[in-house]
């Protein structure tokens, strides 16, 4: 969580004055955070994915979804790629997660502590409307797979493609795969709700986001037949409904990307 942190940190720098104590101690010690943070992230991370798979003959996977690219960790520049990508691919996830709960949030009037954590996480995206937040993943990531397939084929990570429209359209399919990572968001925000009927779990920003994003997701779950007296499970059964959801989506678009791959379809 050090680059929450991190960004977190440096929005408070940004508010305060220009010439504060607060402003020149954060700039200092962000300096060799984020040296120290980019040293892991570019060094000794792809160093140590090399030196595994040099000892022990293992193969990272990249997972976006529906697809699971190998990387040739014997390769010392394909292991600095792996390293780069997959935190990229954890950045897009914890930023559709926290999208979610701002997203549902917004309209709920609160503006605290945790709001203002949130909006600094997201940085400028935070002013995009809801839909364009919902889309915006999955284009970036179908339009870097499309524009890389040719880069994945050379590297022997993916096969030739098998016809002209294959590329786009298992681009849109990678683009898709995004879609479950909100419905997981939503899932994760109810069940907390649930946990919190029964036990305190004290206070963290990314936990009242979550709750306040449960709160707005009620007329969703109140229906559910699911409480009786002081016994509260309609959370959890939510929760457990947008899981399957999910997974059953993820599911289909792995499928339909199998027969593109393949050529079965």
């Amino acid at each position: 969580m050090l680059w929450a942190r991190l960004r977190a940190r440096r929005g408070r720098a940004r508010s305060a004055p220009r010439n504060s104590t607060l402003n020149r101690a954060g700039s200092a010690n962000d300096r060799w955070k984020w040296a120290v943070f980019l040293s892991f992230l570019f060094g000794f991370r792809p160093w140590m994915f090399w030196l595994i798979d040099t000892s022990w003959d293992w193969t990272p996977y990249l997972h976006l979804g529906v697809a699971q690219l190998p990387f040739n960790g014997a390769h010392l520049g394909l292991t600095v790629c792996y390293s780069i990508l997959s935190f990229l691919v954890w950045l897009g996830v914890f930023w559709i997660w926290i999208s979610c709960f701002f997203s549902l949030g917004k309209g709920s009037g609160r503006d605290g502590p945790a709001e203002a954590w949130m909006r600094t996480q997201l940085g400028w995206t935070a002013r995009l409307p809801t839909f364009l937040k919902v889309t915006l993943p999955g284009a970036c990531l179908g339009g870097v797979w499309w524009a890389l397939r040719p880069c994945m084929v050379r590297a022997n990570m993916l096969p030739p493609l098998i016809s002209p429209d294959q590329a786009w359209q298992e681009a849109v399919l990678v683009g898709c795969a995004t879609l479950p990572h909100w419905l997981g968001a939503m899932a994760a925000a109810l069940f907390l709700e649930g946990l919190s009927t029964y036990f305190v779990l004290g206070y963290s920003p990314l936990l009242d986001c979550a709750k306040a994003a449960a709160n707005r997701m009620r007329p969703l779950w109140a229906w559910i037949p699911a409480q009786w007296g002081a016994l509260e499970l309609r959370p959890f059964v939510g929760a457990l409904l947008l899981a399957l959801a999910a997974l059953g989506m993820r599911f289909g678009l792995e499928r339909l990307f199998f027969h593109k791959v393949t050529g079965g379809g």
